[in-house]
């Protein structure tokens, strides 16, 4: 009766969706394309089981999908009571698809770590060792392709039970090898090499069910269960694909689409308005960059924090901005938020900007009170694997401000700090992870990158360049200040050689205001307008 329903409620919602306003008929199509995708390659299964269990976990996941059944028919039986062309109906359903995809988007969740805890992880340590290498991995995914269709033509008779389920993996590893043959063109681009891993993992996990099936091992519907896991994480990779920021349309590609209702916390494209664009290369940051993901995406799976401890400069907020965005922190998150709190801040205005990107919608600070607000974001992240980013934190009483909204469901959320002083990492029970400063070689690769976008620096400059890069003292913040001043000088070794030898005789903390005297004249009543604001505030223009 479950599927019956599901189907009427499908075939329903696709009737209402021509009728309906042009401003919700995409998150529509989202929302019928996400159920029919669970109703074809999970929900069969899933419910067909539940009268006898094969594990108790099963439990959990049956439960989450017989509500997202029951909330799917509370939205439609509802919205039939608004006409389809009022303004009523549009607010309802930007206000409930969201929390629909959200719940799908849970239950793929759940379906994934059952997989992965019950049916997968004797073979984790096997994997590391024996799946192929990133740029064999086009090579890899036509071998389990070979391997998938020579199953199919065989037409086995424990097949009947998978047919249908090994189809829709085969279709998803053609999607897969054309997009490929893309993406090896680009080694080298820290992106496209995270999408190669992703793809090369769901690669690895089809042959893994496929080869169990084959031998007689587990049982179908472990096997049913990894293939859907399969179809999930390979269109979770390949929504991620982007050429030239611009995402590439493919047959299970609903990203750009679903960004623009489903909101994430600034994930699957706008990052918080805050947040500066990183650089494309983190120079001297990349090894920081995955230990700090390594953190944030295994061990426990209680709420754990992560701080980020460095002097002044040293690119705590670039490194931590750069872990924010990474594809792999989207994929691991359901929602995201950051915020930046620094010496001075006002704990209602914070909890304001990380509901509104949690929620996506803004409040003001006068429309209800602190305690309701509070009970709000934390209803918002409850059930949901969040990371919050809190930047350039000072004291332990702005965490004991902010910390209350924040559940711990045992999901493996995270919070991610940025300061500059290790006692209040320690007291905050968080890991501290220490930024150490570039090495000589490396503050002269980011003092030629900022001089010549990555260009070759001139013979003449080499030497010189060098020196100065040293001089910066391993400081990021005076590599980059240093480079600006540079940009105005004319290059002719005299010239550079007069800068270096004024930087030799200043301290970290001088280079600043080096840098500001060298500002053209009509621009420094700026730079002092613009330091009587607080940190992070946005300037109306």
């Amino acid at each position: 009766k479950a599927l019956e329903f599901i189907n009427y409620l499908v075939h329903k919602l696709k009737l209402m969706m021509l009728s309906c306003n042009e401003d919700v008929k995409d998150p529509f199509g989202i929302l019928i394309d996400e159920l029919s995708f669970l109703r074809c390659n999970l929900m069969e299964d899933l419910l067909l089981l539940n009268k006898n269990p094969i594990i108790k976990e099963m439990k959990s996941l049956t439960i989450s999908t017989r509500a997202l059944i029951f909330r799917t028919g509370s939205f439609f039986f509802k919205s039939r009571y608004f006409k389809q062309e009022d303004e009523q109906m549009v607010e309802y359903c930007c206000l409930k698809i969201p929390d629909l995809l959200r719940a799908i988007d849970d239950i793929k969740q759940k379906a994934s770590d059952l997989f992965n805890h019950c049916f997968f992880s004797s073979r984790r340590s096997w994997q590391s060792s024996n799946s192929p290498s990133t740029t064999n991995v086009l090579e890899y995914v036509n071998f389990v392709i070979n391997k998938v269709e020579q199953l199919l033509h065989s037409k086995a008779d424990p097949l009947n039970a998978l047919e249908r389920h090994v189809e829709n993996v085969y279709e998803q590893l053609v999607s897969m090898a054309k997009l490929l043959c893309d993406i090896v063109q680009h080694i080298g681009n820290s992106h496209m090499e995270f999408l190669l891993t992703r793809f090369k993992d769901a690669a690895y996990q089809a042959e893994y069910v496929i080869d169990s099936f084959e031998a007689g091992e587990g049982s179908i519907w472990g096997h049913k269960l990894g293939l859907f896991v399969v179809i999930k994480d390979a269109q979770g990779a390949e929504s991620c694909y982007t050429d030239n920021d611009t995402v590439i349309p493919t047959i299970s590609s609903r990203a750009p689409s679903q960004a623009n209702y489903y909101v994430r916390g600034g994930s699957k494209g706008e990052i918080h308005n805050r947040v500066e664009a990183a650089d494309n290369k983190l120079v001297g940051l990349k090894d920081a960059e995955a230990e700090i993901i390594e953190l944030l995406t295994s061990g426990s799976r209680q709420l754990k924090i992560v701080s980020i401890v460095g002097m002044p400069g040293l690119g705590k907020t670039t490194l931590a901005n750069s872990v924010y965005r990474h594809p792999s922190i989207d994929l691991h998150c359901h929602v995201r938020a950051w915020c930046c709190v620094s010496q001075t801040y006002e704990k209602d205005t914070l909890l304001f900007d990380i509901f509104d990107q949690i929620v996506g919608k803004t409040i003001q600070s006068h429309e209800t009170g602190r305690e309701d607000f509070v009970q709000k974001i934390y209803q918002s992240l409850k059930g949901r694997k969040y990371l919050i980013v809190i930047d350039d934190i000072w004291d332990i009483k702005a965490w004991n401000d902010l910390k209350e909204p924040f559940p711990d469901d045992q999901n493996g959320s995270r919070i991610l700090f940025t300061t500059r002083h290790r006692t209040l990492a320690l007291e905050a029970n968080s890991i501290p992870y220490a930024l150490r400063l570039l090495s000589p070689e490396e503050s002269c690769e980011l003092l030629w990158l900022r001089l010549f976008n990555g260009e070759t620096c001139p013979p003449e400059l080499s030497t010189i360049s060098k020196r100065i890069a040293r001089n910066c003292k391993g400081l990021p913040l005076a590599v980059i200040l240093i480079a600006g001043i540079l940009k105005k000088t004319e290059e002719k070794e005299d010239c550079w050689e007069h800068v270096s030898n004024k930087l030799i005789s200043l301290e970290a903390s001088d280079i600043l205001e080096f840098s500001y005297k060298h500002l053209p004249d009509c621009l420094k009543p700026c730079f002092l307008y613009f330091g009587t604001f607080p940190e992070d505030t946005t300037i109306s223009a």
